[in-house]
């Protein structure tokens, strides 16, 4: 009564809304005559304006009626749409078996923002003729005509005429997700469909325009039908940059017609799929074959990607006959595909068959290649399968089974079996003990024995070999509706593993045992592993968890003093790796919220870095742990000096924080190649989730600094080169906030050596960073006791100071250093100033004097006018020009620059003006590309040497040089060794 009450409730709601969109509507209605000819006039007037005449006999079976609706003009809402209605006229003619309908008139609404329909129907109790449907809308004009039935199934003969159609202007609100499409011209098709055949025809259709711009046509006639022909002259049908070609054949009075499938970009189709697809399907007629119809088929799949799964090709040839109890023979192959980072190099099957019995070949080219045959058959719904042969063969060894695999499957019960074999190779076998049961129930006993080294080679690190003997058993059982219960056992029997096997410098070390267990139950699920290598490894844990919510564990972790000597092969950032680790750890609470109680210790290890030789010796590290926290304590020596380190560290609901207190004292410290120092640290690290903040002092208290100067062929770096570091853009995706506030006192003992330039630095500087911000670093660093040479002369810095205010690679620079001329009383130098990355170096003099004269002073500790030797002056003054090159903005800058520039209009070219601490000053350049001329000369010891270089080839070339002690002439070949 309840679902009565609904379905009459519904139509008086439906019209309660409609009338709700109604705001003003008058309705005049007169009835008349009896029910043999009943006649009904209504006008309507307001939202909706028409006159409405309708003429029923109530009094026969059929009802005939004659209804017509004229001059209807109507706006108004509906579930809060907008419907209008301008000019239109309708009229319905006939009885309930068969009645005309004709509608004229414009209509609008949200859905259809204008249409215009003239159409003419005939409505059946099973079908409806079109006589034609003219329709514009706003996305283009549309002509129908056909007929559709729907008596014992489906029967359709449609044509349909499109000018300019835009199906996406149609409606914005239904064809919102339809691509941007155009047609023009017509398609004709008609058909049936029934539960025991079907047909589809396109008959002398050509239709164009675009399709989410790519060109869409269906020109031709096809026919294909339920007995599996394909008939047609001509068809061509082109649709999302696809093509479709159909051609008829005859040969030796033999018909037959053949199909072409091209689509270049399988993801025009399907987002997800990558990949071309090329396809023929041609026709086989009964006269060509013992079988009714069918078709043979090749078709090539080329770079293909869908998820996981990458092929360079895929193809498929065969034969397929749907009618002959789908009667098949097929070969697939596929060419280097990939099961995501897993290689198949090669994959072929073969197969023959129909939908009872089939047979297949199965060969695979990969890490392990196979070889296999199948055989199925059906009966009575009921599947046998056999597998006669089935080989795998690796690199060292081939499996093989020792009898046929055969299964069965129970269709109407959904169970199977597989009976017992066993997999073998010349040192290891995998058997069914028993034959295993799958399906919503079963069971399986499985055994694994034998030496495994080949096995598992191709899964472990190539610096890492085992050798060895196993056994697992497995037990695994399972019923609808319950929890399965399993028991699976693993036993090593004495065995070895070797680091870097294929090397000179091996290591060996043996072990006694390793066993695994598992046991699940319905209840819990129980953990134990144990092994025993010497006195490498002692390792024992037992857990067991239960199998219901939420999950609590319990159990243990035991180590005691497992070597880490050598495991140090798995780590190749350590230059050495040592020491011992044991533990001894409880484990409580649930998988979700897992607790450790416990102590782990490290003792008497000691490391070092490839990339830092930094010796780190004697550490010992203790962690205390309880529940979800830990107390760590250490110490460890760095050269003579000793580290102590503590803190405490949590994670709670996995968030890690703590505090971590780390001092030190004359710490060794290497920094290759350029610094050995000695410091004692005194500093406090503050972790909480994502941010660590660093705190506390460092004292610098001695050690030495070498620069090393750019090698003879190196090229110093552009500022605009940018590093691109995947590494660090890792880091930077774990948004890890990094703080620092660090005050750095460098001591005066600190040596400084190098590019002429020794002496002590002391200072104070103060190192500071805020989270998501670069560090920065305040403060200056002085140069005490320093001396340069410079030119092949001694100066003393007499003054000497870097001060940081922010950046870390830019300091300010204020340094002078000054030779002292005793004869003259007068102080003569070098002043840099600026920034480290736009320093400004100029001479200077005390009392005052010109450029070329302080480069004499410099060089000889006399005045440049005091020279009588013309040469010498020359010499000197080619020294200036040098210098000149170095000095920035300045005079001698410029007369450098102007030298440079008058030497190139002769000719020379790449000119270089060079001078070096001996004192010995030269001049280079090229005529040409191949000769090289070079002129040198002593300002200290005098002599010359002219060199000619003449290049052959980019790595071969003759040298000429003279000089005051002889000449000589060699052939020279350059090459590299790596």
């Amino acid at each position: 009564m309840a679902e009565q009450q609904k379905i009459n409730n519904f139509p008086s709601n439906y019209f309660a809304e409609l009338l709700h969109g109604i705001k003003q509507q008058s309705v005049y209605t007169e009835i008349t005559n009896d029910l043999s000819k009943l006649k009904i006039d209504a006008n309507l007037s307001g939202d909706i304006n028409t006159q409405i005449t309708a003429q029923l006999n109530l009094l026969t079976p059929n009802t005939p009626i004659n209804v017509k609706v004229s001059e209807l003009n109507a706006a108004f809402s509906f579930k809060d749409e907008n419907y209008i209605a301008s000019n239109a006229n309708l009229m319905l003619q006939g009885d309930l078996s068969q009645a005309q309908l004709k509608i004229n008139g414009d209509f609008e609404s949200s859905y259809f923002p204008h249409l215009n329909v003239r159409a003419n129907t005939t409505l059946f109790e099973t079908g409806v003729n079109i006589s034609s449907a003219d329709i514009k809308t706003a996305g283009g004009d549309v002509n129908l005509t056909g007929s559709i039935e729907w008596k014992n199934g489906y029967k359709w003969n449609t044509k349909a005429q499109f000018n300019d159609f835009f199906v996406k202007n149609i409606s914005s609100k239904i064809f919102n997700s339809v691509p941007d499409s155009q047609l023009n011209g017509f398609i004709e098709t008609k058909g049936f469909w029934n539960q025991e055949h079907w047909q589809l025809n396109i008959e002398n259709s050509d239709l164009s325009g675009f399709l989410n711009q790519f060109p869409l046509a269906i020109k031709g006639t096809i026919e294909i039908n339920s007995d599996y022909k394909m008939i047609g002259e001509t068809f061509y049908a082109e649709l999302l940059g696809s093509q479709v070609k159909l051609n008829k054949s005859t040969i030796k009075g033999v018909s037959s017609t053949d199909a072409s499938i091209v689509i270049p970009d399988l993801s025009n189709w399907y987002a997800s799929i990558r990949g071309k697809l090329d396809a023929k399907l041609t026709t086989i007629e009964p006269s060509k074959s013992e079988h009714s119809n069918g078709f043979d088929y090749n078709i090539r799949l080329s770079n293909f990607q869908f998820q996981q799964y990458v092929s360079e090709t895929i193809s498929a040839d065969g034969q397929f006959f749907p009618k002959d109890n789908l009667f098949f023979k097929t070969k697939i192959t596929s060419q280097k595909f990939y099961i995501d980072q897993y290689l198949i190099n090669s994959l072929s099957v073969k197969g023959k068959g129909d939908q009872n019995v089939q047979n297949f070949e199965v060969n695979l080219n990969s890490l392990y290649n196979l070889q296999s045959k199948i055989q199925s058959r059906r009966v009575n719904n009921n599947w046998k399968i056999k597998i006669p042969v089935f080989d795998v063969y690796t690199e060292d060894s081939r499996w093989m089974i020792n009898n046929a695999i055969q299964m069965s499957w129970d269709q109407q019960n959904l169970i199977g079996q597989v009976k017992t074999f066993c997999l073998k190779n010349d040192s290891l076998s995998a058997c069914l003990k028993s034959p295993a049961n799958f399906g919503k129930e079963g069971s399986i006993t499985g055994l694994l024995e034998g030496r495994f080294d080949h096995l598992i080679s191709p899964f472990l690190p190539p610096h890492l070999a085992v050798e060895g003997s196993v056994r697992l058993n497995a037990d695994i059982d399972w019923k609808a509706k319950q929890k399965p219960i399993a028991q699976i056992s693993l036993a090593l029997d004495p065995g070895k593993a070797v680091l870097y096997p294929h090397s000179k410098i091996s290591t060996e070390f043996d072990y006694q045992s390793l066993t695994l267990a598992a046991k699940l139950s319905k209840k819990s699920l129980k953990l134990e592993s144990k092994l025993v290598a010497n006195d490498l490894i002692n390792w024992n844990t037992e857990v067991q968890i239960t199998t219901s919510p939420p999950h609590k564990l319990n159990g243990y972790i035991k180590l005691n003093n497992i070597q880490l000597t050598p495991f140090s092969g798995f780590f190749p950032m350590y230059e050495n790796l040592s020491g011992r680790v044991s533990s001894q750890l409880n484990l409580h609470g649930s998988l979700d919220v897992p607790t450790i109680t416990g102590v782990i210790d490290l003792d008497d290890a000691e490391f070092s870095l490839v990339r830092n030789p930094t010796r780190v010796h004697n550490l010992h590290l203790n962690l205390k742990l309880l529940n979800q926290s830990g107390q760590l304590t250490g110490n460890w020596k760095m050269g003579e000096g000793d580290a102590k380190l503590s803190g405490n560290i949590a994670w709670p609901q996995g968030k890690l924080s703590g505090n971590l207190n780390i001092s030190g004292d004359n710490l060794t410290l290497i920094q290759p190649p350029l610094a050995i120092l000695s410091v004692s640290p005194d500093v406090s690290v503050d972790l909480a989730e994502n941010n660590i903040d660093v705190n506390g002092a460092i004292n610098v208290e001695g050690g030495e600094i070498t620069i090393a100067p750019l090698p003879q062929q190196g090229v110093p770096l552009s500022d605009d080169v940018v590093f691109s570091d995947e590494e660090a853009i890792d880091i930077k995706e774990e948004y890890l906030q990094i703080s620092s506030n660090l005050d750095i006192d460098v001591q005066d003992s600190l040596k400084i050596e190098g590019s002429g330039l020794s002496g002590n630095l002391s200072g104070k500087l103060s190192y500071r960073q805020e989270a998501e911000s670069p560090p920065a670093l305040f403060g200056n660093i002085k140069i005490n006791k320093g001396i340069y040479r410079f030119l092949g002369q001694t100066l003393e810095i007499s003054q000497g100071t870097l001060d940081f205010s922010g950046q870390t690679n830019n300091p300010s620079l204020n340094i002078e250093a000054t030779k002292l001329i005793k004869d003259e009383d007068l102080n003569v130098g070098v002043r840099i100033v600026g920034t480290a990355q736009k320093p400004i170096v100029s001479l200077f003099s005390n009392p005052n004097k010109d450029q070329a004269e302080i480069v004499s002073y410099l060089i000889q500790g006399r005045g440049f006018n005091n020279y009588d030797d013309q040469a010498n002056n020359s010499l000197l003054l080619s020294a200036a020009l040098t210098l000149g090159t170095h000095l920035g903005d300045n005079t001698i800058a410029d007369i450098g620059e102007s030298a440079e520039n008058l030497l190139g209009n002769l000719g020379i070219s790449n000119l270089q003006l060079n001078a070096n601490d001996d004192g010995k000053i030269a001049v280079s350049g090229f005529f040409g590309k191949k000769l090289r001329v070079k002129y040198g000369y002593g300002v200290f010891s005098p002599g010359y040497e002219l060199s000619l270089r003449y290049y052959l080839l980019s790595q071969l070339y003759l040298e000429s040089i003279s000089s005051a002690l002889g000449q000589s002439l060699d052939i020279y070949y350059r090459f590299n060794i790596e």
